[in-house]
């Protein structure tokens, strides 16, 4: 992991867009220590779930 300043805010905002994510299920404790890719990983995956709950709900709709 890398210990610079610009690491450091990197790992940050993703922590928080992490956080702020509609479909988290981390907390902040498990989130500290992780690194930029673990974070980026965990934000896609995220992302990911939210698109395919999106695409389920328009499905449903859509035989209405």
């Amino acid at each position: 992991m890398k210990h610079g300043k610009k690491a450091q805010q990197q790992r940050r905002r993703f922590r928080l867009k992490v956080l702020h994510h509609p479909q988290n299920i981390y907390l902040y404790e498990e989130l500290i220590g992780k690194t930029v890719e673990q974070l980026k990983e965990i934000l896609e995956s995220l992302v990911e779930e939210e698109s395919k709950l999106n695409e389920s709900k328009t499905d449903s709709g859509d035989t209405e």
